[in-house]
């Protein structure tokens, strides 16, 4: 298993090998004692969710009190990941990765940054262990289109959902950094 840092505090990539035969393939998504040690801290695992989308739809940017292991097992998205931690240095930052089933990487998400992701497969399904239950009060957004972030979607006309569509803009959200 290789762990890979990137410029926002705790967020990893894990790239881990597959083991192939005829008989299919086997690969892990991580170890919590890894990405323990790696962020100094417990990542506790509450909840076990799984979702999917169709081609064209985004999803985000969405940020929540809670971290992540994210893994896409099929299909292929596109991952953008915001630092949204109004203390660091590279608030508004953000890390884009390429997910699925050709690549088998996971990602740590530590709490505080923006999750989102477009799909490029007919369909992508996206698997995600959680540190909390989820509480619909406590997930919040930025609009996926803001111009102060200015992420490079591939699609300037995606499917959203209607709480995607009236999400807050980056200042709304952050008037103090401004």
């Amino acid at each position: 298993m290789e762990i890979k840092t990137t410029s926002i505090k705790d967020l990893l990539v894990i790239e881990n090998p597959v083991f192939a035969d005829d008989r299919g393939f086997f690969t892990q998504l991580g170890r919590t004692e890894v990405i323990n040690e790696k962020i100094g801290r417990e990542f506790n695992i509450a909840q076990f969710n799984h979702s999917r989308s169709n081609k064209g739809v985004l999803r985000g940017v969405h940020y929540e009190n809670m971290d992540k292991l994210v893994y896409v097992p099929n299909g292929k998205m596109i991952a953008i990941i915001v630092d949204l931690n109004p203390d660091s240095q590279n608030f508004g930052k953000y890390e884009q990765f390429e997910l699925g089933e050709d690549n088998k990487v996971a990602l740590f998400l530590p709490e505080g940054v923006g999750n989102s992701f477009y799909v490029l497969s007919d369909t992508a399904d996206y698997i995600y262990l959680v540190s909390k239950k989820y509480n619909d009060t406590i997930t919040r957004q930025i609009k996926w289109d803001d111009s102060d972030l200015n992420l490079p979607w591939p699609d300037k006309n995606p499917v959203i959902s209607e709480r995607d569509k009236t999400a807050q803009s980056l200042r709304e959200a952050f008037p103090q950094k401004f």
